[in-house]
């Protein structure tokens, strides 16, 4: 291998650039900022957070109406209208569901007393539990303070243990009246109508001023090339109104067919369940398991077996399994190109700078971040951190794992590209691009003997 690549020259090593050491503290100072920001300003960022996915969802039908001869103040006025009109009836819907659930929940309540007497039972007919039952029963005999005298009844308590007794304390709750009830309930739907005229407004402001925020941002992103900066700036914002546009829809229709399914199935309030898998679906991963959570609970509560139960996890799995390996990749491709870890690491990032608004927000805003980072110069570290790119070419990867010493995930990689390509192939874009990064790092004298032998074995 070193003979190879010939003998090293002397050379010094490179000493540590403090122009890239300060570039790096001055960018961590800048993200430590803007997380303090969001997180202090939620209460103003969560209804912009909400509004930048609805715009999109919303830009397309604009666009649309805006070629058939509206205006662009008529077709946003229109778009919007419609998408309020629908949002009131699904809520007043929701409204009237769970009132009515909440007036049924106290009849289920003998179905789910008779379900744990027959697990108690059960349990205590497994010789298992009963031991471990037995087990618990005579730890919690064990009395570790001093007993008794004998001569001292065991319910006469002495002076000093009368005078310590601890003497009960009883607090009650003021009686809610009419006003009170009334004043709590306003306090919620207008703290809610609040959030949602904000929403409005913002996405009103977007969808007005879309190309002119456009104009701004590619201002901002790179004015040099603006031919380069405008097509991308246009591709981006394509793909994240298609993007969005469809996620909505296929969200949309799973909760549909969940609703309908659950109706079917004997569920109460299955419009209410149906909503709540479509909001849910949003949550990576988890979403549809929590979903289908509370159906199935109340399924329990409500048979007096387990059938509607196991009905309703089957529904949950046959869907979700066809909408997420056959529609989905069909629509929109296998991903939504960001990468798992990243996906997990933004949905736990958001839910604790934003809660479960955060959480439902927690893809859509990270697909903007990558698709911002694939299109910006200078926010490429974006698509580095959250893309599902490779970052590493096949060379750099076969090359680094030379210097770790790591053969076996080069042999692995190696096994993966043969199936799609020859050795020859291999050899020409891999083996030899891999050597002649370490001729580059030998005449470097970065290369030290011990690694030369290691990349030789």
């Amino acid at each position: 291998m070193s003979d190879f690549l010939g003998s090293p020259p002397a050379r010094p090593r490179p000493e540590p650039d403090q122009a890239r050491t300060l570039e790096m503290l001055a960018t961590l100072f800048v993200v430590a900022l803007v997380v303090a920001m969001l997180y202090v300003g939620r209460e103003i960022f969560i209804p912009i957070a909400i509004a930048i996915p609805v715009s999109f969802v919303l830009s397309p039908p604009v666009l649309l109406l805006r070629r058939w001869g509206l205006g662009r103040v008529l077709s946003v006025l229109i778009v919007v209208l419609a998408a309020l009109v629908i949002a009131f009836l699904v809520s007043a819907v929701l409204t009237r569901q769970v009132s009515e659930l909440a007036v049924d929940l106290p009849k289920y309540q003998a179905t789910v007393t008779a379900k744990m007497v027959k697990l108690r039972d059960a349990a205590a007919d497994n010789a298992l539990f009963a031991k471990v039952s037995a087990a618990l029963k005579n730890v919690g005999e064990i009395n570790p303070h001093r007993p008794a005298p004998a001569n001292q009844p065991k319910n006469q308590l002495t002076e000093s243990q009368e005078n310590q007794r601890p003497v009960p304390v009883e607090v009650h709750e003021a009686a809610w009246g009419p006003f009170a009830i009334v004043e709590t309930i306003a306090g919620t739907a207008l703290a809610s109508l609040e959030s949602a005229f904000i929403v409005v407004i913002f996405v009103i402001f977007v969808l007005l001023q879309r190309e002119d925020l456009r104009n701004r941002f590619i201002r901002l992103a790179g004015s040099s090339d603006l031919h380069r900066t405008t097509l991308a700036m246009n591709d981006a914002a394509g793909r994240l109104s298609r993007f969005f546009l469809i996620q909505t829809l296929v969200n949309a229709s799973f909760g549909v067919i969940v609703a309908v399914g659950l109706y079917f199935i004997g569920i109460p309030s299955p419009i209410l369940w149906g909503v709540a898998a479509f909001l849910l679906r949003f949550v990576p991963y988890f979403g549809p398991v929590i979903a289908a959570g509370f159906p199935m609970a109340l399924g329990v509560a409500i048979d007096p077996g387990w059938g509607m139960a196991l009905e309703t996890m089957a529904l949950f799995l046959f869907v979700e399994t066809i909408i997420g390996q056959a529609v989905e990749p069909w629509l929109y491709g296998q991903s939504t190109g960001i990468s798992p870890a990243a996906v997990v690491i933004s949905a736990t990032f958001w839910w604790w700078m934003w809660g479960t608004v955060g959480l439902v927000l927690s893809t859509p805003l990270t697909v903007c971040l990558v698709v911002l980072g694939r299109h910006v110069e200078r926010l490429a570290f974006l698509d580095v951190m959250f893309g599902d790119a490779p970052p590493l070419t096949p060379a750099e990867n076969f090359y680094q794992r030379m210097l770790a010493g790591d053969s076996s995930e080069v042999s692995g990689q190696a096994e993966q590209f043969l199936k799609t390509n020859s050795l020859i192939d291999y050899y020409d874009e891999v083996a030899l691009q891999a050597l002649l990064m370490a001729q580059v790092d030998l005449r470097r004298a970065v290369l030290d003997e011990p690694r030369q032998k290691r990349i030789k074995e």
